[in-house]
């Protein structure tokens, strides 16, 4: 099996898409091709080029890597990955067919997926930052619905992932998230109001 494109920074998700005895793996390149892999046989169920066939862009970089989750309820996986671009893009995974949705510039982290706020609804959570003269980052919730934004909280720019838990159990989830200026930050997911940050001593 050949790979067209160069894996540098991606983590690979495996699941069961197909409601079958076998998992599968879903990779992407640096380049925004979305691979998808079934482990029974070893062979390359679809591939799908997020800046060419989904939404053509001008020097795309894929850095972050995908998730996967049903997140409009429909019964089918989808999978997640974010660009530099600022374009998060979804794709069904039983056919490879997506869409993007433009939110900031240099998504680079995973998308973080969880019921923030109780709704029975998905919300999907990003870090960005622009690089520039006053570069700035966003903690961002999204509509799993529509892909508007739900809540941004602005501060130092960041490249992580986000992890999402009920990390005081108080019934409501904690996103928990690290950024370049060395501290890790702790936010309501609910309201995406500051609860705690620390600075991490080198």
């Amino acid at each position: 099996m050949e790979v067209f494109t160069p894996i540098y920074h991606s983590v690979p998700a495996i699941a069961n898409f197909y409601g079958d005895e076998s998992l599968e793996v879903v990779i992407s390149s640096w380049l925004g091709v979305v691979y998808l892999i079934e482990t029974k046989n070893m062979s390359l169920v679809w591939n799908e080029n997020a800046f060419v066939d989904v939404r053509p862009l001008n020097f795309p970089n894929a850095y972050g890597s995908v998730s996967a989750a049903d997140v409009n309820s429909d019964g089918v996986l989808d999978i997640l990955l974010g660009t530099d671009q600022g374009v998060l893009f979804f794709f069904k995974s039983d056919t490879g067919e997506g869409y993007g949705i433009d939110v900031v510039k240099k998504i680079r982290g995973t998308p973080a997926i969880a019921d923030l706020d109780g709704d029975g609804k998905f919300e999907i959570v990003v870090g960005a930052h622009d690089n520039g003269a006053s570069a700035s980052g966003k903690l961002l919730s999204l509509s799993s619905e529509n892909g508007g934004i739900e809540w941004q909280n602005e501060f130092s720019p960041t490249s992580s992932s986000a992890a999402i838990a009920d990390i005081d159990g108080d019934g409501v989830l904690e996103i928990v998230i690290g950024n370049e200026d060395g501290n890790i930050y702790c936010f309501d997911g609910k309201t995406g109001a500051l609860e705690w940050n620390i600075r991490l001593a080198t």
